[in-house]
């Protein structure tokens, strides 16, 4: 007897669980890998190892639910446009950098984790075909800036 009526209560605290917000955000989503090149003005590159989003989905999930981000995000786009983006669910901070169709380098930002409905946009400061989120810092740490630019293997193949 006790049994029957555990049950529907084990089924619903079962069925809470799963709508958490926690539940909901997926933290081991898997995307392709590739290097990414930063090249500064006097010639100096990084070669960078980032998972690569490139369909609608793995865009609008990006680094969702990750409690860190070891390496970054490349996030490439058909033509360039006006990009904007947010850090709902997201947990850690990240550094935005924007890139034109040619791989020059256009604006960064700061994006701090927001866990409420209300989460502030993040603007390319104009047309970008490329995004490359990273841990936060790397932007000031690397000095990257205006006269960088950035080549992605995939941007050789599109020409």
């Amino acid at each position: 007897m006790m049994i029957r009526h555990f049950l529907p209560l084990f089924a619903m605290a079962v069925l809470l669980a799963s709508c958490s917000p926690a539940a909901v955000v997926p933290s081991a989503v898997t995307f392709p890998g590739r290097t990414v090149i930063l090249r500064n003005a006097d010639g100096t590159e990084l070669s960078l190892q980032v998972e690569v989003a490139v369909t609608s989905e793995q865009q609008a999930t990006g680094m969702m639910g990750r409690q860190n981000v070891v390496n970054g995000m490349l996030f490439t786009f058909e033509e360039p446009q006006e990009l904007s983006f947010w850090m709902k669910n997201t947990l850690v901070p990240l550094d935005i950098l924007f890139f034109a169709t040619d791989g020059s380098f256009t604006g960064s930002a700061r994006m701090e984790p927001c866990r409420t409905e209300l989460c502030p946009s993040y603007y390319s400061p104009g047309p970008a075909q490329y995004a490359l989120e990273m841990p936060a810092g790397f932007v000031d740490r690397e000095g990257i800036g205006e006269g960088w630019s950035m080549k992605y293997e995939a941007m050789q193949n599109a020409k």
